[in-house]
């Protein structure tokens, strides 16, 4: 996405912004990337409220709900309980112009049927044979520039 459609994509006029994006602004970025930060909290890894954020290849299917898919023996399988609310996360941040966006979903955990992820390819070797869908619950964003 260059700078101009970024400039476009909020009604929040010139340099130095920090304006929220609308709903629809947040669906069009979840759609323009392919690995984002699924952030949850996991007793197992460190306590009660120790929070894990972790990279994961992703896929949007129809408008509120996001596609991973996991090992059933990894970190992530955690996650196939539904109704787990978890965080997922994207942004782009351009340091020489110093502007960027960030989009936030947040979501509760369901499962889902493997054919809605069939496309996607993890980064990570090994088998990846567990589905889960993040069902959005809500979806922010912000685009920032800083003043010249």
């Amino acid at each position: 996405m260059t700078e101009r459609d970024l400039e476009q994509m909020s009604e929040t006029p010139g340099p130095g912004r920090f304006a929220p994006l609308d709903e629809s602004e947040c669906l069009e970025l979840l759609r323009s990337q392919l690995v984002g930060r699924v952030a949850f909290t996991d007793p197992s890894l460190g306590g009660a409220g120790a929070v894990t954020v972790l990279p994961v290849a992703y896929t949007v299917v129809g408008d509120s709900l996001i596609g991973i898919v996991t090992g059933s023996g990894g970190i992530l399988s955690s996650l196939r309980t539904p109704g787990r609310p978890v965080g997922f996360e994207i942004d782009d941040v351009d340091v020489d112009t110093a502007t960027g966006w960030s989009v936030l979903a947040s979501c509760h955990t369901e499962l889902i049927d493997h054919g809605l992820v069939a496309s996607l390819r993890p980064w990570a070797g090994g088998e990846r044979d567990l589905p889960i869908g993040l069902r959005i619950e809500r979806l922010t964003g912000r685009i920032v520039s800083r003043a010249e």
